[in-house]
């Protein structure tokens, strides 16, 4: 009997699909946003994916400020999206309170660069 090696290993692995967490932003964000964090991942529930509509576009991750202190990191494309000071965990840290509001960081973020130059909303 044949047996392909390649083929046995991977039936006796499983699937290559990583479970993932999954929290959906659609109420707090807008429709097809969403954290998502890999199973496994260690330490668990530091580190999220911030997805639009099933797409990677940001991550949001626990930090700490100098003093200890613990919030949220927004990044996007490697760059940091700091909480405005009334919703940053404490002033002048650019750490937001919370992971949600971290994400909704990143989705306020994309929008602005999606926006025509000079176009302006609100008052």
């Amino acid at each position: 009997m044949d047996v392909d090696v390649d083929e046995l290993a991977a039936m006796r692995s499983g699937p290559a699909v990583t479970p993932r967490r999954r929290v959906d932003l659609a109420e707090r964000v807008g429709p097809g946003w969403a954290l998502t964090g890999d199973r496994g991942q260690e330490p668990v529930g530091q580190v999220w994916h911030v997805e639009q509509d099933g797409v990677r576009v940001g991550v949001v991750r626990r930090a700490a400020t100098t003093r200890g202190r613990t919030g949220w990191q927004a990044m996007v494309d490697g760059l940091e999206v700091p909480a405005p000071k009334d919703l940053a965990m404490a002033a002048g840290s650019g750490l937001w309170r919370t992971r949600d509001l971290a994400a909704s960081g990143v989705a306020h973020q994309l929008r602005a660069r999606s926006r025509p130059k000079g176009h302006r909303t609100g008052s």
